[in-house]
């Protein structure tokens, strides 16, 4: 067993299925923030669109080392 990050996602205060692994805390919380930001266009530095009823955050948990990884 190894420790891993697994990002949550929720929608309407429903949990997403689905097991999303991360060697690093950072590259999680990476993609929590664009999860629950939505996108920005890199040249105006403007929010392309805002989400609405969606968190996402990352918590450590034990997975097997042959476990699949996002990062």
């Amino acid at each position: 067993m190894i420790m891993a990050f697994l990002l949550v996602m929720l929608v309407d205060g429903e949990r997403v299925n689905g097991e999303f692994y991360f060697r690093n805390v950072h590259r999680c919380n990476q993609f929590a923030h664009w999860l629950e930001n939505g996108t920005i266009k890199p040249v105006e530095k403007r929010r392309v669109s805002n989400q609405v009823n969606i968190s996402a955050y990352c918590m450590p948990v034990k997975v097997n080392a042959n476990a699949t990884f996002y990062d």
